[in-house]
């Protein structure tokens, strides 16, 4: 429904999950956390309009206002977004929005643990090419690499991400 939007509550029940393997009554593979200067995270990667949602949440306010640095540098007054239960939440606006049966908007974030995804990179470096002719008025300057970026997967399996369906609306809707 339109008001099942994301909550902290949301965030901590999928860390949750991961650590436990299992969602409800399913039993998934247990994710690992990422190692960040020695600490564990997990990550969280929504939709603009969740991160408008979660702001409205009082537990929210009540925690960037509580647990955060007092004065101009708190999260509540800069836009920094936060890291709640160990999870570092991060929000794009290419995070998919789609329409359910009964036309509520909802987004697909992602609950991400390690080894989610992976990048290759086919050279140490971009290959760079100065040529010092003009093009009537500038110098040429190519440029290119091969790299890649793909969701890892192993046997089919999907051991590093949990996929979190919420209500989000356009705030100015």
């Amino acid at each position: 429904t339109a008001s099942d939007v994301i909550t902290l509550q949301d965030i901590t029940n999928a860390k949750t999950c991961a650590e436990a393997g299992e969602i409800g009554s399913t039993t998934i593979y247990k994710q690992r956390p990422i190692m960040i200067d020695g600490q564990s995270y997990y990550i969280y990667v929504g939709h603009p309009y969740d991160r408008h949602n979660l702001k409205k949440d009082s537990e929210w306010k009540d925690a960037m206002h509580q647990a955060e640095v007092r004065g101009k540098g708190n999260p509540l007054f800069t836009g920094v977004v936060a890291i709640w239960d160990g999870v570092l939440l991060y929000f794009h606006d290419q995070v998919v929005l789609q329409n359910n049966a009964s036309s509520v908007q909802y987004s697909t974030g992602l609950f991400l643990g390690a080894q989610a995804a992976y990048w290759v990179q086919a050279q140490p470096g971009p290959d760079w090419v100065e040529k010092t002719f003009d093009y009537g008025w500038k110098y040429g300057i190519g440029t290119a690499m091969m790299f890649g970026f793909d969701k890892v997967k192993y046997n089919s399996i999907d051991f590093s991400c949990i996929a979190l369906n919420s209500a989000c609306q356009n705030p100015k809707a």
